[in-house]
Formats: C-alpha cells, structure tokens, sequence
C-alpha cells in the first residue's frame, strides 16, 4: 500500500483512502499471527511435556516475547514514529500556512513557553524562529528529532 500512496499518479484523495486502508488491515494481521502464534504454542506444548500445561504455556510466551519484542523495537517501532513525525509536521505546516494568509489565522502566535520560565523570566523562543520559514523550522525539528533520540540511546 505505500508504494500506491508514493505513485505519482494517484492524487490526494487516493493517497488519503489507501493511507485509511492501513490500520484495519494491520489490525487483521495482528490478529492472524496471533492465531498462529496460539497454534504453534498448543501444538508444542501438546506434545513436550516437561511441566504443566499452564506453566508450559507460560514459558512458550516469555520465550515468545523475548524474541518478539526487541523485533518489534528495532524494526516496526521507528517506522511507525517516522511517519507519527511527518504527519505532525504536515499538520504544524498547514497550520502555519494557515496563519500566514491575510485573515487565515486570525493573530498573533503566542510562544508555548512564556515569561516565567526555566532561564529568568525572559520568553523561551529559539533564536529567529519568529520569523523563520516553514522548511527552516521543519530543519529545526528534525535536528532536535536526532538529538533527543541520541540522548535516549546514551
């Protein structure tokens, strides 16, 4: 499906439905490795026996999760926040176009982080962001994207 949504010749409104496509068929997919997962651990622990069955189960899905979760962490968790990412920033752009056409907006932007705050009672804004460009300010994010992701990792 996201190679039809990276298709120049699908439109907006495509690219908007196969996008809405996605969650129902990750949910049926979630639900059919569950099944599967459920399979494999009653067909082992149907013919192994080297406890009880409930304890035997217990371990199949600590193993399970064992192999599973860091799969997830490493390869489907950055994906899935990629895209969180960019729909945000879409959505901080329309926003700041929004407010740039005359009568769009209706004001002034206020900062997030007014007088008060952490470094003496001045305005918490970054240097030029006022009146930096939309493409400057997306730049920004991402820098401040890697570094909070550096700092996670250390």
């Amino acid at each position: 499906l996201d190679k039809i949504v990276d298709l120049p010749c699908t439109g907006e409104a495509t690219d908007r439905e196969v996008r809405a496509l996605v969650a129902p068929l990750s949910l049926l997919i979630g639900f059919a490795w569950k099944q599967a997962f459920v399979g494999a651990i009653t067909a082992i622990t149907g013919q192994v026996h080297l406890s009880t069955p409930h304890v035997e189960t217990l371990c199949m899905a600590i193993v399970l999760a064992l192999v599973v979760v860091p799969a997830w962490r490493l390869y489907i968790l950055p994906v899935v926040m990629n895209e969180e990412v960019k729909k945000l920033e879409r959505k901080e752009l329309a926003t700041y176009e929004q407010h740039q056409q005359p009568g769009g907006g209706g004001g002034k932007v206020e900062p997030l982080l007014a007088a008060g705050g952490a470094n003496g009672g001045g305005k918490l804004t970054d240097a030029g962001a006022a009146g930096a460009s939309p493409e400057d300010l997306a730049r920004r994010n991402a820098q401040l994207l890697r570094r909070n992701a550096d700092l996670e990792a250390s």
